[in-house]
């Protein structure tokens, strides 16, 4: 679910802001490689400022920078796929992140299993799952609604052209 829902603004959106490049993820993959080439760089010094390569520098604050833009995407992702629009202060919104909260706290098995949490119900389960299926509905039911009222149209098309054929 929580897949299904980071991956529905991109697909059921009128439109969707793309992700940054580099991602976070890339960036913070290329810290470690840049700390390893300056082992001189002691990034737990108890001091107040504590000095840093340009290099690792540079990369920390497009880390930042990105991070950033990735929420700021995600929520106005969100807002235009559960209200249409930009209005990411919509009560729906709000509902929406609930359910993805959920969701991606039980993404990782082993994180829950460590905190002993235990398995939500069917029904809080069935509740969160329904906000989803809510947004998809609302969110394809004018697709649904144009398509119905195309069919009678479609069907004279086809009825002749196989009378003239």
């Amino acid at each position: 679910m929580r897949e299904l829902m980071s991956g529905l603004p991109a697909v059921m959106s009128d439109f969707a802001i793309p992700r940054p490049n580099p991602s976070s993820a890339s960036l913070m993959k290329q810290l470690p490689g840049l700390l390893t080439a300056h082992p001189d760089a002691d990034l737990g010094l108890d001091q107040d400022l504590v000095p840093v390569p340009r290099a690792v520098a540079r990369v920390l604050a497009s880390l930042v920078s990105a991070v950033t833009q990735e929420e700021g995407r995600n929520r106005a992702n969100t807002a235009a796929l559960v209200t249409g629009e930009s209005d990411a202060d919509h009560p729906a919104i709000a509902q929406w992140l609930d359910a993805y909260q959920f969701f991606l706290s039980w993404t990782h098995l082993d994180r829950n299993h460590e905190q002993q949490r235990p398995l939500p119900n069917n029904e809080a389960l069935q509740a969160k799952i329904r906000v989803v299926e809510d947004v998809i509905e609302v969110r394809s039911a004018l697709f649904f609604e144009n398509l119905r009222a195309i069919e009678d149209l479609l069907a004279e098309i086809n009825d002749f052209d196989e009378e003239s054929a």
